[in-house]
């Protein structure tokens, strides 16, 4: 699994404006091929959006970063900062960590890997 991080500069919307202003963007973005969940990032103090990304594989992670970038570009954004990550499941369970909404990371040491 592969973390993707994007922050860009934004003058908003913030809060529920992003939120309704960005409603359809989102059902697109949950669409993306790969892409395992999303959490959207908003700072008002710094002038900052972007995201937080868990793709299945650094593949999809890639296609939509291109796609991504492009599509911020066309909005006239340029200054975009993008990581890669891999995501490190090593203790998984400990931390309430979790790989897709709803299915939490299994535990060590249960039966089958089965989470708690």
């Amino acid at each position: 699994m592969k973390l993707l991080q994007i922050d860009f500069p934004s003058q908003g919307p913030w809060g529920e404006e992003m939120a309704e202003a960005f409603a359809g963007l989102a059902g697109m973005i949950a669409g993306t091929p790969g892409l395992l969940w999303k959490i959207w990032t908003e700072s008002s103090v710094a002038h900052e959006a972007g995201g937080i990304y868990l793709f299945a594989d650094e593949e999809s992670l890639d296609r939509y970063l291109k796609e991504h970038t492009e599509r911020l570009r066309s909005f006239g954004i340029d200054d975009i900062r993008a990581l890669k990550l891999d995501a490190a499941c090593r203790t998984p369970g400990r931390d309430r960590g979790r790989t897709a909404p709803g299915r939490p990371l299994p535990r060590p040491g249960l039966p089958g890997g089965a989470a708690g």
